[in-house]
């Protein structure tokens, strides 16, 4: 079962990594399985390999469009901790998606990290 978690894991990274400064999917510190009877394991998954991801790839596509813009490019360089507190700086057009995927992926990681 742990061999399947690493790979789907993997397979997670490799997809959100392609193209140039792309944030993967960081791997759990822990099997899905830890915090059982707490959190089962299927609301772990749940949340890494559905919300997480979901959160990852969609910020990976506004960075996308802040890199693309000479104007903007640097604050795809900024990570995202400092880009989330520079709303103010990033286009009204992308400011809604870059506030809710960054503050997802944020979100999530604090989740997991902390229960680790």
């Amino acid at each position: 079962r742990r061999g399947l978690v690493v790979a789907a894991t993997a397979l997670l990274v490799a997809v959100t990594s392609v193209g140039a400064q792309n944030l993967p999917v960081p791997p759990l510190k822990y099997d899905y399985e830890a915090l059982e009877p707490h959190i089962s394991a299927s609301t772990m998954r749940a949340h890494h390999l559905g919300h997480h991801a979901g959160y990852t790839t969609k910020l990976n596509a506004v960075l996308s469009e802040l890199r693309a813009d000479p104007a903007t490019k640097a604050l795809a360089k900024l990570g995202v901790d400092t880009l989330l507190t520079r709303l103010d700086d990033v286009p009204d057009a992308l400011r809604g998606r870059v506030r809710a995927s960054g503050g997802g992926y944020v979100n999530h990681q604090l989740f997991f990290d902390s229960m680790a």
